[in-house]
């Protein structure tokens, strides 16, 4: 799973025609009139739809994304299909709806289960600082290769009387050190990264909290609790968390002497599980409130509320296991459904976007790809015991 993984998300060769519509699909996302009549975008039309239907495999050697109609569901591990679709509504309303999907190779649901089982009962035991010391011992090459961009600054665990283990693990951002290895994409990190800000917080339909994630800054802290294997509520019992929960969130980036962010969007969560099938849905029925620059603000908000109508924009992420007599396969998927009207906030948006996305494509994106890879590749072979297979570099 995990060199699938790095397969995908590692080093990524473009095709010619994946490399000149990329940059255009991405600026204007938000306006999607100006991508209909674009001939060399879609692999497939239809009087008010349009499709890109988009392939990942190896090709001589290297893992290549390539435009392929009709692109059957990946089956060998790191194979890919990615297919988006642009239906024209009228009134300045178009709907985007896309699924991607990974094979992972032979892994099931049961075995992704004690995982991450394993890894929440190595959270509730013994001493928070000889665990750190145990998990670079245990992950030697995934440690020496994410320490470049990533550090564990602080681990605090303490038991309750009632038998759960609160844990609070703080993560550390640090772009100067990526830049001794990967210059532009620590640079881009300190530009783009550092001054995001986030919180989400995790509750059921009880009210009860289940965790809450923040990021100010360089700093990122993750707060939860767990009980034999589990997660756990806090200020209440231990118990499985249920089907249903609400996620809050506030986030927001700087663009010059300003923030733009939402506060207070609100997700209503469902999770599913079966033998062969974990999903999760994400649905966001209303809209946030938004923080914008004072002229920005005073243009039209209609637009902001169109894709939290009509039931809400609708993300799910899931893993399917599909067994067959002589094979196993399991998929990680993910799918979104946004509705959207055009309007010069959403150019605005746009070119936020575009701007960042152009920043990170001169450079910072391929060490990003190469990071990512060794990774994986080094926490593979971790996992195995075996050679680090990691490229490009040492383990």
């Amino acid at each position: 799973m995990l060199n699938a993984l790095a397969d995908r998300f590692g080093v990524v060769e473009l095709s010619p025609e994946i490399a000149t519509t990329r940059p255009r699909l991405a600026r204007y996302s938000t306006t999607p009139s100006r991508l209909i009549d674009d001939t060399e975008l879609w692999t497939s039309r239809g009087e008010d739809e349009r499709t890109i239907e988009i392939a990942g495999a190896r090709r001589a050697g290297r893992y290549t994304l390539f435009h392929h109609p009709g692109a059957a569901p990946p089956r060998n591990p790191g194979e890919a299909r990615h297919v988006m679709r642009l239906q024209i509504l009228g009134d300045d309303e178009f709907r985007w709806t896309s699924v991607d999907e990974v094979a992972l190779g032979a892994i099931t649901i049961a075995d992704l289960d004690r995982a991450l089982t394993a890894i929440l009962l190595v959270a509730e035991q013994g001493d928070p600082a000889a665990a750190r010391v145990a998990t670079r011992i245990a992950f030697p090459r995934a440690a020496a290769s994410l320490s470049r961009m990533f550090v564990i600054d602080s681990v605090r665990a303490s038991r309750s009387a009632d038998g759960a283990t609160s844990v609070v693990l703080g993560l550390g951002l640090r772009p100067g050190q990526a830049e001794r290895h990967f210059q532009s994409l620590g640079s881009y990190a300190r530009k783009y990264w550092v001054p995001i800000r986030w919180r989400v917080s995790v509750e059921d339909s009880l009210g009860t909290r289940w965790g809450e994630f923040t990021k100010r800054d360089s700093s990122i802290v993750l707060r939860f609790r767990v009980h034999e294997g589990s997660l756990a509520p806090f200020g209440a019992p231990p118990r499985r968390v249920g089907a249903h929960l609400r996620l809050t969130a506030d986030a927001s980036v700087k663009v010059g002497p300003f923030r733009v962010g939402v506060r207070n969007l609100d997700g209503r969560v469902l999770r599913l599980a079966d033998g062969d099938h974990i999903a999760m849905a994400l649905r966001f029925p209303t809209e946030p409130e938004w923080q914008l620059p004072p002229l920005v603000a005073r243009l039209l908000r209609s637009p902001l509320r169109r894709p939290f109508e009509g039931g809400g924009a609708l993300m799910r992420y899931g893993v399917r296991t599909d067994t067959q007599p002589d094979d196993t396969v399991s998929t990680v998927w993910r799918d979104i459904d946004v509705t959207v009207r055009e309007s010069g906030i959403l150019r605005f948006f746009g070119r936020l976007g575009g701007t960042a996305l152009s920043d990170f494509r001169q450079g910072a994106e391929k060490e990003a790809e190469r990071l990512w890879e060794e990774s994986l590749r080094g926490l593979a072979a971790d996992v195995s015991g075996g050679e680090c297979g990691m490229r490009n570099s040492e383990c």
